[in-house]
């Protein structure tokens, strides 16, 4: 069984892990931590954790027609293993449409 596990974001290392997550999917738009402050307070960010190590993020926003949620796992997600995975890969937002929203 492994320790796959979400936890929401709302200040100190949890910020700091999702922020370092973002930073690895979305190099070419770093975020302030000021500014993951600021998208906790508006939006619900999550952490996941494959125990105590982070591999992913989400961003669940207020619903409208131009916010769709995001789920993104790191880029190196491929190499811990998730039960159900056949490819061992941590995948979150799985079966999410790319166009959601548009």
């Amino acid at each position: 069984m492994n320790d796959l596990h979400t936890e929401r974001v709302v200040d100190g290392a949890r910020l700091a892990d999702r922020r370092a997550v973002h930073h690895a999917i979305v190099p070419t738009a770093p975020l302030s931590a000021a500014e993951v402050r600021e998208r906790a307070g508006r939006d619900r960010l999550e952490a996941a954790y494959l125990g105590d190590v982070v591999v992913g993020c989400s961003t669940v926003r207020p619903p409208d027609a131009e916010s769709p949620a995001a789920a993104r796992d790191r880029p190196d997600a491929a190499r811990f293993p998730a039960a159900g995975n056949r490819d061992g890969a941590v995948r979150a937002g799985a079966g999410a449409r790319p166009d959601a929203g548009r």
